[in-house]
């Protein structure tokens, strides 16, 4: 581990902070399709807006460092859903989430469903990436 790694793995008071919906914000990135240059989709990308985190990924290290990791990629997750209202009707929404956090049993198919039906959206519109941080063991399960 690197000595920036290490800093910001030591940064729990920052890292409960992230937890809040107020500390962390989305970028719709558009998907668009090659062959006819439209945009189909948008990837929910997060972006910690608290002071002292400059990238996604040092606001994932801190959290991990603190032991929130599953605790903020939820969060992420369920604040992107929320944003869903933002996406343009009739395309997509990709949405990154870690198989450790989608196998913890605190989220559900059903969950998920009616979050998004809450926010105005069809379940198939929303299409979950699994991060490539923590390894399946258990690909029955995730499905």
């Amino acid at each position: 581990m690197s000595t920036r790694e290490a800093a910001e793995s030591c940064r729990e008071p920052e890292a409960h902070a992230l937890l809040e919906p107020q500390a962390i914000a989305f970028h719709h990135q558009p998907v668009v399709r090659l062959d006819n240059a439209r945009t189909h989709a948008y990837e929910a990308l997060m972006r910690p807006i608290l002071d002292g985190f400059g990238d996604p990924l040092a606001a994932f290290r801190a959290a991990e460092g603190a032991g929130l990791a599953s605790q903020l990629d939820r969060a992420c997750l369920e604040s992107a859903i929320d944003a869903l209202p933002e996406v343009p009707r009739g395309t997509r929404l990709f949405v990154n989430a870690s198989p450790t956090t989608l196998l913890d049993g605190t989220i559900t198919a059903a969950g998920l469903a009616g979050k998004i039906r809450a926010q105005g959206g069809a379940p198939e519109s929303v299409v979950i990436e699994l991060t490539e941080h923590a390894e399946v063991t258990d690909l029955e399960a995730l499905a």
